[in-house]
């Protein structure tokens, strides 16, 4: 839904329409913003709805669908879900499976002519000139942790046989590696670290960041990795998201980060101001070196006199629990 602002009546408009118009404004205010389409590899979005307090669902496609799967107005969904239903995944019975989340139906990847129509439906998109890539949510599945996209578990997730969900998971991890090929310096984005460098040049990680040791490590593998692989390694993107915007998670995070690494605070309905820190305006500089460890923390400085420090914790158990930090402003 979109609001006119003459009359202020909510009015129906194409996601992809909406997204263009967004890209072009950001576009005009920093050309060298680069602005993705979000898109879903798992779910169709299609139960849309005209109701600006998203109370009734449009099923005209899927008898199934809920709220949660009311969240986008694609075009694509359209021809999927009418022309294109033989792209869709099946269960052992031949009934096309709603996901748990939103009873969505799902895009059935084993298939060729699925993967070209995710490709194309993220290609047309950059065709607008105003658009560098796209998202590809779910990319490591329901639990956003690439660990768990394995057959067993995407078998268990989709309610499909054993065998099927071998080739759909196979399937998955291509369409975005094809994706990603035919968008050349263009991002894909993906959800989980480990993704990054094998079949997409950028992951957003929901909750990536916390003030624990594992955001350290993780941020400095992810550099390691990069540099490991060269000059293609320079154009890979992470960004995590946090909901704790303190000081402690500042420093876990400038321990470990290396270049094109971003943090952002918030959730997806905040808006803007709700993404931003004021810390985020002050000036840093580049790091002098890696973070060194002590024997009981993280050190680091940077070009602008900045000091960070961060001391993990580990409980009796071994458990990596919230440690504490100090971000001293150059």
């Amino acid at each position: 839904m979109a609001t006119n602002p003459f009359t202020n009546e909510s009015v129906f408009l194409w996601e992809e329409d909406a997204m263009v118009a967004a890209a072009k404004q950001i576009k005009q205010k920093n050309p060298a913003t680069s602005v993705i389409a979000w898109f879903d590899t798992l779910m169709v979005y299609t139960g849309w709805n005209v109701d600006p307090k998203n109370t009734t669902v449009n099923t005209t496609f899927n008898k199934g669908a809920t709220v949660s799967c009311a969240t986008g107005h694609f075009r694509p969904a359209e021809f999927i879900e009418q022309e294109g239903r033989s792209m869709l995944l099946r269960n052992g019975s031949n009934q096309l499976v709603h996901n748990a989340y939103g009873g969505c139906h799902v895009y059935d990847h084993s298939q060729a002519a699925t993967r070209q129509f995710w490709q194309n439906m993220c290609l047309n998109m950059t065709k607008s000139g105003v658009i560098d890539g796209c998202g590809a949510d779910f990319s490591a599945m329901g639990e956003n942790r690439w660990s768990a996209h394995t057959p067993t578990n995407i078998a268990k997730e989709l309610g499909i046989p054993l065998a099927k969900a071998t080739a759909w998971a196979a399937g998955h991890t291509q369409m975005m590696r094809d994706t990603q090929a035919a968008l050349g310096n263009g991002l894909l984005m993906g959800k989980d670290a480990p993704e990054l460098g094998d079949h997409v040049h950028g992951v957003l990680e929901e909750g990536g960041c916390y003030k624990r040791n594992s955001t350290v490590n993780t941020l400095r593998n992810l550099t390691a990795r990069a540099r490991a692989a060269g000059a293609a390694g320079k154009a890979w993107v992470y960004q995590c998201h946090s909901s704790d915007a303190t000081t402690d998670t500042l420093a876990a995070f400038l321990a470990g980060a290396g270049d094109g690494h971003f943090l952002t605070v918030g959730g997806w309905y905040n808006g803007a101001v709700g993404h931003w820190v004021d810390d985020f305006a002050k000036p840093l500089g580049a790091p002098l070196g890696d973070a060194i460890y002590n024997g009981t923390t993280w050190l680091r400085s940077f070009e602008s006199g900045t000091q960070v420090t961060f001391t993990p914790h580990i409980n009796k158990n071994g458990q990596d629990m919230a440690g504490t930090g100090t971000v001293v402003w150059g």
